[in-house]
């Protein structure tokens, strides 16, 4: 294809979330049919990372980072609040902009270029196009914008953030370079969500790590019968992520973990020490029987070894974010057939009716969560062969082939 695939993230430090498994997935892809990849990531990426995809170090700050300042906080709390987020907004776009100006030096861009920045927020979007302005015309590439994340986390509270995707989005609408952006995202409510901000289309794109690399002609039929069926949760150990809840439910299955029915096996890296919830949850997990932890940032193949592990993959997540947000570690189990414990309400819960097998709980509720798992043990080998029945037309959409088919189809 002979095409130019420029994939920048930057939250790419290590193999923590999902920024690894993006860009190895599409990069990989992209690299198997002809197409020359070029990787942008965060300053900061580990050397390991470099050797496995040839990342180049280029953003200063991630995704989340916030530019603080003591002026704000002396300021009366409304006040300092709006104008802090603004300025914040302001200082994240400028040091993109920035970042992205000198990482020409790296890369060889041509209008037949594709730039894919596969996570997207509300504070990268206006430099992005500043930089699409900046290239001469006749050498401007496409831009790929895939938005994962809702700006409304919780439908009780207004959203700060909102009005800054409206902003940028009605600066590219009225952009000489409008007609090289192409904007997806990666759930239908979410681009219901975005539909709301621009009048620019907004696509739906699958998950492309949801099967990984090598791929899954057939499933293992990990403990398919036999006991013990093994409980798995994966990922960071957030209470977002309802980490929190899981020594009461661990507690209250003590039986089953001690006559030999059930085992765990529980990914506990800490992102957010401040989270003091999740540090003692830890600590009481580490005194129970048949519950295994790993408290370290995991390499993409031992956390896909927890997953074709896995019997039951506990996705305990709270509503905010994932009412409309994806979730790869959800993916990545139904591509591998593997049942799914969710909250009800959210967008996992919806996917389940025809795409997965699973129960769901009641989000944020203990006793729930409990009862769920209770449920799924005794269906076990139910869910089973209908999660592993599903799972062959799952990943036939969440696949980087499919992902970088559509992205290729929509750019004229």
């Amino acid at each position: 294809m002979n095409r130019h695939v420029i994939i920048a993230d930057q939250s790419l430090v290590n193999y923590m979330g999902h920024s690894f498994e993006y860009a190895h997935s599409i990069g990989a892809y992209a690299q198997s049919i002809s197409c020359k990849v070029t990787i942008l990531a965060n300053k900061l990426v580990s050397q390991k990372v470099i050797n496995d995809i040839n990342a180049i170090p280029c953003f200063r700050y991630g995704l989340d980072h916030s530019f603080d300042s003591p002026f704000f906080r002396a300021l009366p709390n409304n006040i300092g609040r709006k104008l802090f987020t603004e300025w914040n907004y302001r200082s994240h776009a400028q040091t993109l902009y920035l970042d992205l100006c000198n990482a020409e030096k790296f890369i060889e861009i041509n209008s037949e270029s594709i730039v894919i920045f596969h996570t997207i927020r509300h504070n990268q979007i206006l430099p992005i196009i500043k930089w699409a302005e900046h290239i001469p015309k006749s050498q401007c590439p496409w831009f790929v914008l895939v938005f994962h994340f809702t700006a409304y986390p919780n439908f009780s509270q207004p959203s700060e953030t909102a009005q800054f995707y409206r902003r940028a989005l009605n600066y590219l609408e009225n952009s000489s370079v409008r007609d090289r952006f192409c904007l997806f995202t990666d759930s239908h409510e979410l681009a219901d969500e975005y539909h709301n901000y621009t009048n620019i289309r907004v696509n739906v794109l699958p998950i492309p790590h949801a099967t990984p690399l090598e791929v899954l002609t057939n499933v293992k039929n990990v403990k398919d019968s036999s006991l013990p069926i093994r409980l798995t949760y994966v990922g960071d150990a957030r209470t977002n992520k309802g980490f929190h809840l899981l020594p009461f439910v661990f507690n209250k299955l003590k039986s089953e973990f001690y006559n030999g029915s059930i085992e765990a096996e529980v990914q506990a890296n800490i992102r957010t020490y401040s989270e003091w919830e999740i540090a003692l949850s830890i600590n009481r997990m580490r005194q129970y029987k048949g519950v295994k932890l790993y408290e370290t940032n995991l390499s993409s193949n031992d956390y896909y070894g927890l997953i074709d592990r896995a019997g039951i993959i506990l996705l305990p997540y709270t509503l905010d974010y994932y009412h409309s947000q994806t979730s790869g570690i959800f993916c990545e189990a139904l591509a591998y057939g593997k049942p799914v414990i969710v909250p009800r309400g959210s967008w996992m819960a919806k996917q389940l009716k025809d795409n997965g097998s699973g129960i769901t709980f009641i989000p944020e509720d203990r006793q729930s969560l409990y009862e769920a798992i209770i449920a799924a043990i005794r269906q076990y080998k139910e869910l089973k062969t209908v999660a592993l029945k599903r799972s062959l037309l799952w990943r036939q959409f969440h696949c980087p082939s499919k992902y970088t088919s559509i992205i290729m189809n929509s750019i004229v």
